[in-house]
């Protein structure tokens, strides 16, 4: 069977969509033949071979408007005239899940929508978002994505042949439930092979002083929301000798806000031991979540978040804010909000037992339920089904 990806999020990116879509696209690929079309971040060729799939790149993007501008009549006629028996669209929300939107009919292939949640149905209007820019920008969004999901949506969805949901906990769900006729299905997510294997190498990242850490291991920006997470942890009791962990894919302007926000809070309320990495190594990540004490998640939004997937999978409990389906996950604390952190970090602390209690927890849920291959047979599965 012929299988082409579209990925609006870079490929080769490191963040969930990016990893879901590759080891889905490598793991049919044994059987099939699988390509990829995803966007032109100025950093790889236009078309390349890796793993065994052919990638093409598009430069498309959204303007202010939400609308897709760049290559988007390329895409159309690579879409149109490429041989392909299956199209997978992961992630809708984004220009390449736009430009198909004009086209779908137009397109022979089964259609299948892996969502990955609808995250504009999330926006409240008026809702402080940080800063002024943001909180701007977030209403400006409200506007926009209200009137797709509610005007324009309903009268495409049902041109794809079925839908792919990660869980139920998510609006998409609720969405999909309202408006789409077709054959839906829920996936979940899974997490690499690596991380489910005997970690016996040292780590390799600078050295702290403190002995114990906890860790967040997210890119740089205000969705993951790293900026309330490092107020939390000044808050922390005092004689509670752990240093924070912030690992993310690169540096930016977010970054830098938090260096500056961590020295005002060390002039505040004492300096605390707190460390940023940028880009750490993939293959070594299973350690460096597995030797942290607690993994912290104070996103704003979350569909189905990989890193609290792989936490569990290594043994580390997790404390997180109620985003996409932390609430249904074993192995953790869940808070109503990012300011509760803090206090759920201390009783946890202060309650061995249940630490390990929800190691135990965590590692059997993911060795149970989220394994690639078991996901990858699945999709594989549908497209049987579908054929």
């Amino acid at each position: 069977m012929r299988i082409l990806f579209v990925v609006n999020n870079n490929y080769l990116a490191k963040n969930g969509i990016a990893v879901v879509s590759k080891y889905l696209a490598e793991g049919l690929s044994q059987n099939n033949k699988v390509a990829v079309a995803t966007i032109d971040d100025k950093k790889h060729k236009l078309k390349e071979n890796y793993n065994g799939i052919t990638i093409t790149r598009f430069y498309i993007y959204l303007d202010w408007f939400k609308k897709p501008c760049g290559d988007t009549e390329s895409f159309k006629k690579y879409l149109i005239s490429e041989e392909y028996d299956v199209l997978i669209l992961e992630n809708l929300q984004t220009a390449m899940g736009k430009v198909i939107l004009t086209i779908i009919d137009n397109i022979k292939a089964i259609k299948i929508l892996h969502t990955h949640d609808f995250p504009g149905l999330y926006l409240k209007i008026f809702q402080w978002r940080g800063d002024i820019f943001h909180s701007i920008g977030n209403t400006y969004n409200y506007i926009i994505w209200n009137y797709f999901y509610k005007k324009k949506l309903p009268n495409i969805i049902n041109s794809f042949d079925a839908t792919v949901s990660l869980t139920k906990c998510n609006r998409d769900y609720d969405y999909l439930e309202k408006y789409y006729k077709g054959r839906k299905m829920i996936l979940g997510n899974a997490v690499e092979d690596s991380f489910f294997q005997e970690l016996d190498y040292e780590l390799d990242f600078p050295l702290i002083e403190s002995k114990n850490y906890f860790i967040n291991v997210s890119n740089y920006n205000h969705i993951k929301n790293q900026k309330e997470l490092l107020y939390e942890f000044y808050k922390l009791t005092p004689d509670k000798e752990y240093a924070l962990v912030f690992c993310g894919s690169e540096h930016n302007k977010y970054l830098d806000q938090l260096i500056k926000c961590k020295r005002r809070l060390d002039k505040k309320y004492g300096e605390k031991e707190v460390l940023f990495l940028i880009d750490y190594p993939r293959q070594k990540m299973p350690k460096l979540i597995q030797s942290a004490t607690l993994y912290l998640c104070s996103s704003r939004w979350e569909a189905f978040s990989i890193s609290l997937l792989e936490s569990l999978t290594v043994g580390t409990p997790f404390i997180s804010v109620d985003v996409g389906n932390a609430k249904e996950l074993p192995g953790g604390v869940v808070v109503n909000k990012v300011s509760d952190m803090h206090m759920a970090i201390n009783q946890l602390l202060g309650d061995e037992s249940r630490i390990r209690e929800y190691a135990v927890m965590g590692k059997k849920y993911t060795r149970d339920n989220c394994r690639v291959d078991v996901a990858v047979e699945r999709i594989s599965q549908l497209l049987d089904e579908l054929s």
